[in-house]
Order: C-alpha cells, then sequence, then structure tokens
C-alpha cells in the first residue's frame, strides 16, 4: 500500500510513521510512506504521486487546508483513499463531499489508526473482486468496483460498467448472490445500484455518474438513504 502523509506538524508525523511501522509489523504488510509538511509541497510532487493508495491529511494546515487539498486531488480525478486528521469533529459531514475514509480526531491514538489502515484494506479487496458472466460473445470477466448498476430487462441483465456495458442471461437475485458484495444497494426490485457511484440522492430517484437515473422505489428511501450515508462514514 503506498501512503503520503501531509502534516505541518513534524512531531505528527513522527507518530503517524511510527504507528504505521506497529500496523506493519502487525499484519505482515508492507507499505511504502512519503510525507509532506505542506499542501503546496504535495501539489508541486502531484505527478509523483498517481499510484498512492491513501492520502492522511491534516486538516488545520496554514496556505492550503486538508479539506481544500482533498478536494483538488478529487478534481485531479485521484481514485484513491482519503482520510482526515482534526482536532474537530465538525469536519466530518464536510468529509462526504471527497469520499473520506475515516477521521482521525486528535490527539492522535494507534487503535484509530490501525482502524483507518484496516478499512483502506478491506475495501482494497472488495475492489478487486471480479465476477464471469455468459454473453452473446463468450464468457466475460467484470471487476466488481467498476460496475455502476445492473437494471433487470425480461430474462436478461443490462450491466452497466465505468467502461461501456454488456448483457447477461441472469436474474437479478442470481447476480445479486455472485457479487456477494456490501457496496450495491437495491432501490428498485428491477435494480442494483453500486454505491460508491451515487452523485445525488432524493426520495424519489439515485443520480449516478454517465448521468444515469434510477428510481427509489416507495417505502425504501431511508433503507437507501441510510446505506449511502454509512458507506462515505466508513462503517461499510
Amino acid at each position: 500500500m503506498n501512503i503520503v502523509l501531509c502534516d505541518d506538524d513534524q512531531l505528527q508525523i513522527d507518530l503517524l510513521q511510527k504507528y504505521l511501522a506497529k500496523w506493519q509489523n502487525k499484519n505482515n504488510n508492507y507499505c511504502s510512506c512519503i510525507s509532506f509538511s505542506s499542501a503546496i509541497q504535495l501539489l508541486l510532487n502531484i505527478e509523483d504521486l498517481q499510484n498512492t493508495d491513501l492520502f492522511i491529511l491534516d486538516i488545520e494546515m496554514k496556505d492550503l487546508n486538508g479539506m481544500q487539498l482533498a478536494k483538488k486531488l478529487r478534481d485531479l480525478n485521484f481514485n484513491c483513499q482519503i482520510a482526515f486528521i482534526t482536532g474537530y469533529k465538525e469536519y466530518v459531514f464536510e468529509g462526504y463531499l471527497v469520499d473520506a475514509i475515516s477521521y482521525i480526531l486528535k490527539p492522535l491514538s494507534e487503535n484509530e489508526f490501525f482502524s483507518c489502515l484496516d478499512k483502506v484494506v478491506n475495501k482494497q479487496q472488495k475492489q478487486q473482486a471480479t465476477i464471469l458472466v455468459q454473453t452473446e460473445s463468450g464468457i466475460q470477466k467484470v471487476i466488481v468496483q467498476d460496475i455502476v448498476c445492473i437494471e433487470s430487462q425480461k430474462h436478461n441483465l443490462l450491466i452497466t460498467t465505468k467502461n461501456g456495458s454488456l448483457i447477461t442471461r441472469m436474474t437479478i437475485n442470481q447476480i445479486e448472490d455472485l457479487l456477494n458484495n456490501q457496496f450495491f444497494i437495491s432501490p428498485h426490485r428491477s435494480y442494483l445500484v453500486n454505491i460508491a457511484y451515487i452523485e445525488r440522492i432524493n426520495k424519489s430517484e439515485i443520480q449516478l455518474i454517465k448521468e444515469l437515473i434510477i428510481p427509489i422505489a416507495r417505502g425504501k428511501w431511508q433503507l437507501i438513504n441510510k446505506c449511502y450515508l454509512d458507506y462515505y462514514r466508513g462503517k461499510i
């Protein structure tokens, strides 16, 4: 796992690196780690950070704070995990906008830091999962995390991914069992939706990337909204 730390307090950086070494020894999991003392310094080296799995950002930094830096990373299409270090709980809700996986509250706790790293590893493992589906042209491997949504069309399923779509002869229940992935929710009996690609949600519909609109069946909004919030709070 490739990790970038950004904090203008060297003592905090040293403590995080100490915790990281302990976590690696405990889990037999190697991590590379680079640290920066400011958001500006990090952005000057952004081209070298394309393969970063996790950015750990202090929110209270001078010039450009951690939340502003996270928004810039998302604007640059960094598909990575972001965690924040902060002394203030009120930043948690703002973090949903940048899909933050965790908040580590000061004073820094070893257990909280370990929990954050465990969440990243679990999420990576789920994102790497694949399924095999039968299409007209043969059996095709699909990366589960690339699936945006699935729609039932009579006896077939239309599977829309980040890179295109395909049709397979299967039922919603069959593919739901095959996915076995809690990132997917069912807002309507004819659809499965990957929570990661939701851009907007209200009581009647979900808007996904690619301007896809999915209806929410009556009585399902509360459950869908809870799953959506749990995902962005790092609970699933």
